[in-house]
C-alpha cells in the first residue's frame, strides 16, 4: 500500500508546541536562507569552565539503607558527610550491606565548584568504593543529598572543565530537610566524579538563539571544535549513559542500534533524525547553516515502532525505516516493518509496508543489539540490517545481515541480494556513483570484516580483515558431536577441534571508498601485530583494543577468496600479514588470513586503554579523518582524533579532543568538505549536542 500518514510539524526554534496536522501531511517546512554549508555562528566563545576544590573529606563504609518494605531505612551518622549520604537499595529480597552481595567504602569529599564566571556552587566528589562484593554485586550504593527547599533542581557533573546536567529532582517528589536520591550509582563508578545540585540553570555554554547555546570547545591541529546543543521537545537517547558499556563486554551485547541519523538537506540545511525515547515518536530536528536556527516535524509513531534506519536524498525529502518492537522469534512471528518518505518541502508523507516473512526480509526481532544502514543513491535506497530470522529447520532462529534496494519513489523492494553475513552485529553503508559500499562484521559465514558493492542488479563481496576464535573446551560440541583435542593449541586449557565462538573482538569504524579503491578501518585486538592467536580468547578482553587500516582495490571482485583468506593482490596498504585458521562448528579447518593491516594506535595495556567507538570519514581532501574512544575495559577516558591518507600515512599525528566531544556507539557521522559533524543526545537536558570538528 501507499498510502498518506498524519504527523506533526512543528516550525520555531526548539519545536514549538504541537499543531494540528493537516490531513495527508503537514505545512510545508521552507528552507533557510542560503548560508553556504560551513557558516559559522558569529561570536561562539570558548565555554566556561569548572573547577572542584575539596576541603573535607570521609569514607563512608555503606552500612545505611534505603526506606523499603524490606529494609530498615535507617542512615547512620557514619554514611554521611555533610548534605551527602550513601544508602543500599534494595535487591530481589534485601538491602544488603556485608559486604558480600555489595560494595563498601566509598571515599566522598565535599567542597566548592568554582566557574570561570566567578559563580560558585557548594559540590562533592565521589570515588568507585575501595571494597568490591566477595560474592557478586546485588545491592546498589546510592548517593543522597539533603535539600533545604522542596523545588526543582537539577543534578550536574563535572565533565572535561565543563558541566553536564545528569538528572532532574522534581519539586513534587522532595521533603525539605530531607535526603533525597540522586540517579549516582556510586557501586558502578568508573573513576571518581564530581557533582552539584542547582536550583538555577547552570552551563557552560553561551545562549546564541532562543533554543540553542554554544561554545568553542578547543583549537587543535585538526581544526576548530565547536559545539551547539540544541534545546527540543522530547528525550532524545543519552549518548554517555544511554550505553555505557565498554570494550570489556562479552560477545554481541557491546554494540547497539544507531539512535541519531544525521542527512544532508537542501540550501546547507542540516537534518538530524532521532526517537523520542518518551513518547516514541519521531523527530526530523532541521538546522540553518549555521547551526544556530532549528525547525522541527514530529512524525507520529502511534504503534511505539523502533527507527531502525533514516536517510535523505540530499533535497528535501527524509526515509525512515520503522521495525515493529518486541521479540517474534519465539513464537516465530514476524515483526512489522514500514518504509516512510517525508517530503519537507510539500509536506506530503507516503508510506509502504515492507514484506519481513521468510522470502522478504525475514525478521522477527530488530533489537538492541541489531544495527541497520541506509542510503539513498540515484532514486534508490540501499538497506543493510542485521535481525533474527525466521525458525529454520534445525529449529533455531538465526540471526544474520542482508542487503535490500528500494525504489525511492515507490518505496517498494527493487532486489532483495540476501545473506551479507552470519551473526552480523554491525554494519556501515554508504552511496557513491550510483551504488552502495557496505562493511558488516559476521562471526562466522565469513568470519571477518566483510566488504560489499551491491546496486540494482548484483552484489560483490570479499573478506578483508578477519580475527581469532575461541575453540571447544569440551570434547562435545552443542550438537553432541565428538571431537579430538586440538593438541596445538592446548596448554594448560584443553581445547579441542571444534568452535562456536560468537565474539568478534572487534568494532567497525568505517569505511571510504573513491575512485582508487576502499579504506577500511576497525578497531580489534592484536598482540605484536598478530590478530589470530587463538590463545588468546575466552575472555571478554584479551589484548588491547588498537585501530587497524586496510586499503583494498576498486575492483575487489576480482581478488576475492572463499573464506576467510586475504589475498595479497586484494590490498594497497603495506603493512602486517598473518595466517592462522580455525575448526568450525562441524569440524572442518577454516583457513585465515590478514594482508596490509596498518595498525594506527600502539595501546599495550588493556587495563588501561583500548580504542572504541571509532568512526572514520573521508574529506574533500583526501585524507580520512578517524575519531575514536579510549576506554579502560569499562570506563570512558577521553576522545582524540587522527588525519591519515588512505593508505594510513598519518597526516597529523593524533590529537586529543576531550571528554566533551563523544561519540555514540554506532552512529554515522556527516562530512561537508572538510568539517565533520558529530550528533548525539543529552536526556536530562532534552537537547541535541551537534559538535563540529572544523577542517584546517
Amino acid at each position: 500500500m501507499n498510502r498518506s500518514l498524519a504527523l506533526l510539524c512543528l516550525v520555531g526554534c526548539g519545536g514549538g508546541s504541537a499543531v494540528e496536522p493537516r490531513r495527508g501531511g503537514v505545512d510545508p517546512v521552507q528552507p533557510w536562507p542560503a548560508g553556504g554549508a560551513t557558516g559559522v555562528a558569529a561570536g561562539l566563545v570558548p565555554a566556561r569552565t569548572f573547577v572542584f576544590t575539596a576541603n573535607a573529606s570521609a569514607v563512608l563504609p555503606g552500612d545505611s539503607t534505603e526506606v523499603h518494605p524490606d529494609c530498615d531505612g535507617r542512615l547512620a551518622d557514619s554514611d554521611r558527610l555533610d548534605r551527602v549520604a550513601v544508602r543500599a537499595v534494595y535487591y530481589q529480597n534485601n538491602c544488603y550491606t556485608d559486604g558480600a552481595y555489595n560494595a563498601r567504602d566509598y571515599l566522598v569529599e565535599i567542597g566548592v565548584v568554582t566557574s570561570s564566571d566567578g559563580s560558585s556552587y557548594d559540590a562533592f566528589r565521589v570515588h568507585p568504593p575501595r571494597s568490591a562484593a566477595t560474592e557478586f554485586l546485588a545491592s546498589h550504593h546510592f548517593v543522597y543529598y539533603r535539600l533545604d527547599a522542596a523545588e526543582d533542581h537539577t543534578l550536574y557533573a563535572l565533565e572535561a572543565g565543563g558541566v553536564i546536567a545528569r538528572g532532574r529532582l522534581a519539586a513534587r517528589d522532595l521533603v525539605a530537610g530531607d535526603y533525597a536520591q540522586l540517579p549516582i550509582d556510586a557501586s558502578a563508578l568508573g573513576a571518581p566524579a564530581v557533582y552539584f545540585v542547582s536550583a538555577e540553570p547552570v552551563s557552560s555554554l553561551t545562549a546564541v538563539s532562543d533554543k540553542v547555546a554554544g561554545a568553542l570547545l578547543a583549537q587543535t591541529a585538526l581544526g576548530d571544535v565547536e559545539l551547539y546543543q540544541h534545546s527540543v521537545d522530547g528525550i532524545p537517547f543519552d549518548t554517555r549513559t544511554g550505553f555505557d558499556q565498554g570494550p570489556s563486554t562479552w560477545g554481541n551485547t557491546y554494540s547497539n542500534p544507531r539512535h541519531f541519523f544525521p542527512v544532508e538537506l537542501v540550501d546547507g540545511t542540516l537534518g538530524v533524525v532521532w526517537q523520542d525515547t518518551s513518547s516514541s515518536k519521531v523527530w526530523v530536528t532541521t538546522t540553518d547553516p549555521t547551526l544556530t536556527q532549528q525547525r522541527g516535524t514530529a512524525v507520529e509513531n502511534p504503534g511505539a515502532d523502533l527507527l531502525a534506519a533514516a536517510a535523505s536524498d540530499g533535497a528535501s525529502n527524509v526515509y525512515l525505516l520503522f521495525v515493529q518492537a518486541g521479540d517474534g522469534a519465539a513464537d516465530n512471528v514476524a515483526r512489522t516493518a514500514r518504509l516512510v518518505r517525508v517530503e519537507l518541502a510539500t509536506g506530503a508523507v507516503a508510506e509502504e509496508s515492507v514484506d519481513t516473512s521468510p522470502d522478504g526480509l525475514n525478521l522477527t526481532t530488530f533489537g538492541s543489539t541489531n544495527v541497520a544502514s541506509m542510503a539513498y543513491a540515484n532514486g534508490r535506497l540501499g538497506l543493510t540490517i542485521g535481525r533474527t530470522m525466521h525458525r529454520s529447520p534445525d529449529g533455531l532462529n538465526h540471526q544474520g545481515g542482508i542487503a535490500v534496494v528500494f525504489d525511492a519513489a515507490t518505496l517498494k523492494v527493487v532486489i532483495n541480494h540476501g545473506q551479507t553475513s552470519g551473526h552480523s552485529f554491525e554494519n556501515v553503508l554508504t552511496a557513491r556513483g550510483g551504488a552502495f559500499h557496505a562493511i558488516d562484521l559476521g562471526d562466522n559465514y565469513p568470519r571477518g570484516v566483510h566488504l560489499h558493492r551491491f546496486d540494482d542488479t548484483r552484489r560483490d563481496s570479499a573478506i578483508v580483515y578477519t580475527f581469532k576464535t575461541q575453540h571447544g573446551t569440551s570434547e562435545a560440541s552443542p550438537a553432541g558431536a565428538v571431537y579430538p583435542v586440538y593438541a596445538e593449541l592446548s596448554g594448560a586449557q584443553t581445547f579441542y577441534q571444534w568452535s562456536n565462538d560468537n565474539a568478534t573482538y572487534t568494532e567497525l569504524g568505517g569505511l571510504v571508498e573513491d575512485a582508487d579503491g576502499y579504506t577500511v578501518v576497525f578497531t580489534s585486538e592484536e598482540s605484536g601485530g598478530r590478530a589470530l592467536d587463538n590463545r588468546r580468547t575466552g575472555a571478554s578482553l584479551n589484548d588491547p583494543r588498537n585501530i587497524g587500516l586496510v586499503r583494498v582495490r576498486h575492483d575487489f571482485e576480482a581478488y576475492s577468496t572463499w573464506g576467510s583468506t586475504v589475498s595479497d593482490q586484494l590490498v594497497l596498504s603495506s603493512g602486517a600479514s598473518e595466517t592462522g585458521g580455525f575448526y568450525a562448528f562441524g569440524g572442518d579447518w577454516t583457513e585465515q588470513r590478514n594482508a596490509g593491516v596498518v595498525w594506527l594506535t600502539g595501546y599495550d595495556d588493556l587495563a588501561k586503554a583500548n580504542a572504541s567507538r571509532v568512526r572514520a570519514v573521508g574529506l574533500a581532501d583526501g585524507n580520512v579523518v578517524i575519531l575514536w574512544e579510549e576506554w579502560t575495559p569499562t570506563s570512558y577516558v577521553t576522545t582524540w582524533g587522527l588525519k591519515v591518507d588512505p593508505l594510513g600515512n598519518v597526516v597529523t599525528s593524533a590529537v586529543e579532543l576531550g571528554a566533551a566531544v563523544r561519540l555514540g556507539r554506532r552512529d554515522d557521522v556527516l562530512v561537508r568538505g572538510n568539517d565533520v559533524y558529530l550528533v548525539g543526545g543529552r536526556a536530562a537536558e532534552r537537547a541535541l549536542e551537534i559538535i563540529v570538528l572544523r577542517g584546517p
